[in-house]
């Protein structure tokens, strides 16, 4: 089996730690899990306000991309609620794509799917022509 290449297309956006996480080490802390930092961190977004919390990460280790997302009131943190779902690229797009469609009705990457989608697809494009010319398709 032939592992996929992952083209450097760059980062997918421009700062990708948001509000109150300026790190890996702040995601860690905030969802109190110990996940070693990933090839690329996409969007990490963390917004407290008023005693409640909201946080999405997606990040990418080797060709699977991770989302997760969290959320709190006065009494708790995002402790306990680390749970990555897993996405290929396509599905990655996809999914992207319902959100900027449909942003009231879904919160995936609300803040950022509409600047996110056009790299995304970028970077499947440059996926695509660097399996092409390596004769993998």
């Amino acid at each position: 089996m032939v592992e996929q290449v992952i083209p450097d297309a760059g980062k997918l956006v421009e700062q990708p730690y948001r509000n109150d996480f300026a790190s890996w080490a702040d995601v860690q802390e905030q969802f109190q899990m110990n996940e070693p930092e990933p090839d690329e961190v996409i969007f990490a977004d963390y917004s407290y306000e008023d005693y409640e919390g909201w946080a999405e990460v997606l990040y990418r280790r080797g060709p699977a991309y991770f989302y997760v997302s969290g959320s709190h009131c006065s009494c708790w943190g995002l402790e306990g609620q680390w749970e990555p779902e897993a996405y290929v690229l396509a599905t990655l797009i996809l999914a992207t794509e319902r959100a900027c469609d449909h942003p009231g009705r879904y919160s995936f990457l609300g803040s950022v799917a509409q600047d996110l989608l056009p790299a995304l697809r970028a970077r499947a494009q440059a996926s695509s022509d660097t399996a092409k010319s390596e004769g993998e398709v």
